[in-house]
């Protein structure tokens, strides 16, 4: 009787340690396709973003565009953005997705603010959303803790002047790290 009642605690044992493995399993599939599928619209957003960001910069910088071509520039990059998002709402976060949206809001304006120093604030602040937006990509689509995980087992450390000036620049304008 009592080996009887051991060979089913066994039994009963094995089907539930099977059942979690399949189960972990099946997670592990599906969490790498959904990664690649993430990481590729991401990269789709990135590529978005940057073409955003030329077309908004060259419409702040070129004074000979009327406000009408200004508008319609910033308005045609900011609905390619948008419409991307919506269609990939699915793997897109939404807040990565409204920021990557909305910085490109305004643009059209910059040029027409007549006085110098607030025209440099409104640049420095699109900027600065713009690297936002780079840097949040990056961290959402899972590539920057990868770079961080390559950089740990490959042990690279690049230096140079130019570099260790960014590293200097990043330490002393970070708000976090004061």
């Amino acid at each position: 009787m009592e080996s009887a009642l051991i060979g089913l605690v066994g039994v009963l044992i094995g089907a539930l340690l099977s059942e979690h493995f399949r189960r972990r399993n099946r997670v592990e599939v599906y969490s790498h396709k959904i990664f690649e599928r993430r990481l590729e619209v991401y990269e789709g957003l990135m590529a978005l973003v940057q073409q955003a960001y030329t077309i908004a910069v060259d419409v702040m910088e070129n004074s000979k565009r009327t406000p009408e071509e200004r508008h319609t520039l910033i308005a045609e990059a900011v609905h390619l953005v948008a419409d991307y998002t919506d269609n990939n709402a699915l793997f897109i976060d939404g807040y990565v997705g409204s920021h990557a949206t909305a910085m490109f809001m305004g643009a059209e304006d910059v040029q027409s603010i007549s006085d110098d120093v607030e025209r440099n604030v409104a640049i420095s602040e699109f900027q600065s959303m713009y690297k936002s937006a780079k840097q949040m990509i990056l961290e959402e689509s899972g590539v920057h803790e990868i770079n961080k995980h390559f950089k740990l087992v490959s042990r690279s450390n690049p230096e140079s002047p130019i570099i260790n000036r960014i590293k200097w620049l990043e330490k002393n304008n970070d708000p976090t790290r004061r």
